[in-house]
């Protein structure tokens, strides 16, 4: 029984979805990994592309991305996507643009699919009402945290370091920003940082440092080096980064959106993601409440086991041979 693994081209600074994938194939026996030839987003790429999975189908085709949904109906064998989100995929001033982009590249494509696989519940809540007459085909597997993400305590430092991954619109960093003003803090922020946030780290004072295109294992290590793990995102479809720092043994805060409530459950510590005065609170009251940290490294502990890398590839698996 041959099993391909299909991953988008890598971007430059790109890491989850990659990093997720590699875990799988490596815990899955016989589940080969191919990366797709280019990005898909000219009529060019999207040639190449379909050429190259033509050439390399199996028996099993998965598709670990949805962007590259456009790809199913040309391959033989079983065929499965993966879905993380779906947030603004789909909204577009032309409405020609959506049309093709919801209809042609993944709707249609979807239909000559066995299985549609969505990592939390509410991923898989957009992706049915988007696209209802696919219910049947669709079921949740989340996404496995990277075993390298370890316990690992705290080093007592003078400053406190609060790690921020993603610069985003939706990962919320001008909020934090003006948050933290007047806290003494170190900022650390994953992700190449807009003029807009230049500006505002400027104005509030913010002692900060900045990395982007860090690689994998630069990402553990500032895990491992903070004191909080902020995260009140506008969206998403799962939120690896709580999973991350409740591996690690960090306090998260973050926010009731998307499926981070689902994913979080008691092992993070919430706020309304659009309140400054509540994210600045909450960062006061983390920093001066050591017995509320614990509690919630505890509970990180235990609800990162849930996710780990042993448990979603059996569910994958188990899909794998279901088709065959």
């Amino acid at each position: 029984m041959g099993k391909v693994l299909f991953l988008r081209k890598k971007m430059q600074g790109e890491n989850s979805i990659e990093e997720i994938a590699f875990n799988l194939v490596a815990a899955i026996p016989d589940l080969k990994l191919l990366e797709l030839p280019e990005y898909g987003t000219s009529l060019k790429g999207i040639l190449k592309n379909i050429l190259f999975v033509r050439r390399n189908s199996s028996d099993i085709n998965h598709f670990f991305s949805s962007s590259d949904t456009y790809l199913i109906p040309f391959c033989t064998g079983k065929k499965i996507v993966t879905w993380h989100d779906v947030g603004t995929d789909f909204y577009t001033r032309s409405k020609t643009k959506r049309w093709i982009k919801k209809y042609l590249l993944r709707y249609l494509p979807m239909l000559f699919c066995d299985v549609i696989t969505c990592i939390s519940s509410s991923t898989y809540n957009e992706v049915l009402s988007e696209f209802p007459k696919v219910k049947k085909k669709l079921t949740i597997i989340p996404n496995p945290y990277n075993p390298v993400f370890k316990r690992t305590e705290q080093s007592i430092t003078e400053i406190p370091l609060i790690l921020h991954i993603g610069t985003g619109s939706h990962k919320n960093l001008e909020r934090v920003i003006e948050a933290l003003s007047d806290i003494k803090c170190q900022l650390f922020i994953v992700g190449r940082l807009s003029s807009v946030q230049l500006t505002l780290l400027r104005k509030y004072k913010i002692d900060y440092y900045n990395e982007f295109d860090v690689p994998f294992s630069r990402i553990v290590e500032l895990y491992k080096q903070c004191t909080i793990v902020s995260f009140p995102s506008l969206y998403e479809g799962f939120g690896m980064p709580v999973i991350e720092a409740n591996a690690v043994g960090r306090p998260i805060l973050t926010s009731k959106v998307g499926a981070i409530p689902e994913v979080a459950q008691e092992a993070a510590y919430y706020v309304d993601p659009h309140s400054v005065v509540e994210i600045k609170a909450a960062f006061n009251f983390l920093l001066s409440h050591k017995e509320v940290c614990d509690d919630l490294i505890q509970k990180g502990l235990c609800n990162a086991e849930k996710y780990s890398i042993e448990k979603i590839a059996w569910q994958y698996q188990k899909i794998y041979t279901q088709l065959l």
